[in-house]
């Protein structure tokens, strides 16, 4: 599901966010051989910055850009979401990461983690309704919100269901960890009539 989301909301476009990954992707880790005590301590971190270097180095910006189409709105504003390790500074243009203990071998782990998550994200989208075992509705602030359980029984996620505008048959279930599902909005509807009445 495409989502025209790169003005509302002030959202950075999907070119700006698909640029600074690339950019980012490109960056040298910059290793010293002299801090290191040995040739081979020294191939080890190479080899890691490399597996990971070769991956996010694999997506062109139009690749990124089409990925990136494939999220919510919900799912993109969590991406990239500032106070992460690696994070979109929109007014910098360019993604921000917070070195932990060695920015060689970390900055490309960090950003093929945020790959992989939007990855993910974009398969959770593909989910079919039947993966779901139970919502519970309830109501909180004046919004409609439910608990859903997914096959994990241990896994408890707590969603907004807004209405697909694209096709108002179906709802939005948007968890609060950015993955979103499409269901069948006459399900939550009847769901709706068994929430507690408001004060």
């Amino acid at each position: 599901m495409t989502n025209e989301i790169t003005v509302v909301n002030e959202l950075p476009t999907f070119e700006e966010v698909a640029s600074a990954i690339v950019e980012f992707a490109k960056q040298k880790p910059g290793f010293e051989l002299c801090n290191y005590g040995s040739m081979a301590s020294y191939k080890s971190d190479y080899n890691r910055y490399k597996k990971d270097a070769d991956f996010n180095r694999n997506f062109s910006k139009g690749e990124i850009i089409d990925m990136l189409q494939l999220l919510t709105k919900v799912q993109y504003e969590y991406i990239l979401k500032t106070g992460k390790r690696l994070s979109y500074n929109k007014e910098r243009q360019q993604m921000d990461y917070i070195c932990g203990q060695y920015f060689p071998t970390e900055y490309q782990y960090a950003l093929r983690q945020l790959i992989e998550e939007i990855q993910f994200k974009i398969e959770t989208n593909k989910r079919k309704f039947s993966e779901i075992r139970e919502v519970k509705p309830f109501r909180t602030g004046g919004e409609f919100v439910a608990i859903t359980l997914h096959t994990n029984p241990e896994n408890e996620m707590f969603v907004i269901v807004c209405p697909d505008w694209e096709d108002n048959t179906n709802a939005i279930l948007e968890f609060s960890n950015g993955d979103a599902m499409k269901v069948p909005y006459s399900y939550i509807k009847w769901k709706r009539d068994l929430l507690p009445s408001e004060k």
